[in-house]
Formats: C-alpha cells, sequence, structure tokens
C-alpha cells in the first residue's frame, strides 16, 4: 500500500485491535467503520502484521480509502477516510 498522505490524518474515530490476531481487527475495523459518515476518518491499530492486508483488500471493496499507514516496532497504525456507505 502506498500511502496517499504523508503525515497521519486527524482521527474522528479509533479502533485499538492490539494483541487480536486476524480476522479480529478487521472484523472492529467494519464495526467502527458503520459509526462514521463519508469523509470521516477511523485509525486502527493493531499487532497483528497482516490487518495492512485484510484492510488494504477491504477497502478497495467497499470503497474507503487506506490513506495512511505506520509501523513503530510492534505496533501498525493505519488511517481509513470512509467512502460512501453500501446499502
Amino acid at each position: 500500500m502506498k500511502n496517499v498522505h504523508t503525515t497521519p490524518l486527524n482521527a474522528n474515530l479509533e479502533v485499538d485491535a492490539s494483541g487480536h490476531d486476524c480476522p479480529v481487527p478487521l472484523l472492529m475495523t467494519k464495526q467502527a467503520a458503520k459509526r462514521l459518515a463519508p469523509g470521516q476518518v477511523l485509525r486502527v491499530l493493531s499487532t497483528d502484521e497482516h490487518t495492512g492486508l485484510d484492510l488494504e483488500a477491504w477497502c478497495l471493496r467497499f470503497g474507503h480509502e487506506l490513506a495512511h499507514q505506520r509501523i513503530i516496532g510492534t505496533q501498525h497504525e493505519y488511517w481509513i477516510v470512509i467512502g460512501q456507505k453500501q446499502p
């Protein structure tokens, strides 16, 4: 995933899925995304190194934007701009 934004975005909501393995971080992200309006930003924290692949595929499928990511030690951080709500 290429960072669209060079710096992290201000998040409207944060999901801390640290300590959980796949598929829990993705499931937690899906639930949180339902609470946000299009254009709002969701920040996801995870210690599962595979979360980025899951989030990238989910964003592509449902029209969200995986705008930025970074890794600090074992902590993976992702900023997702919510797309249009799906029917």
